[in-house]
């Protein structure tokens, strides 16, 4: 039977709590990089549906969305975009007919979405730095 120095358990231990502590923080990182790729697939999913919906001239198959897709989408932009953008295109979807107010508010809620999905940084969002367009009538 050998007995061993308490300097010897005491590094012994202090090792094995920190590999714990390394295994455990990189668990972490892990999870955060799924939540991201996870947020940022049905985030692009919404943008992809809104894109091919009101210019599906730049896609080569005609796919165009029927408007119930649209409609879910754009419900479910609350849950994955700022309230800004989620009000945006709610508003473009009320205010269809209206072309030129569509334009700059589609053109604010691509730029403000495209903010949101970046995968690399999941939870720091670029500020606003432009204004929305407001509906005038």
């Amino acid at each position: 039977m050998t007995i061993t120095a308490p300097w010897a358990q005491a590094i012994s231990t202090l090792i094995v709590g920190m590999s714990v502590a390394y295994i455990a923080w990189r668990q972490w990182q892990t999870a955060r990089e799924k939540l991201a790729l996870d947020l940022f697939d049905k985030r692009f999913a919404i943008y992809q549906t809104i894109t091919q919906y009101y210019y599906p001239s730049q896609f080569v198959v005609d796919t165009r969305p029927d408007k119930e897709e649209l409609l879910n989408a754009v419900r479910a932009s609350t849950f994955l975009f700022d309230k800004r953008i989620s009000q945006t295109l709610v508003d473009v979807y009320l205010n269809e007919e209206e072309a030129t107010i569509n334009n700059q508010l589609l053109n604010y809620a691509f730029t403000q979405m495209k903010n949101y999905m970046h995968f690399d940084k999941p939870l720091k969002r670029k500020a606003f730095k432009e204004e929305k367009p407001t509906l005038e009538r």
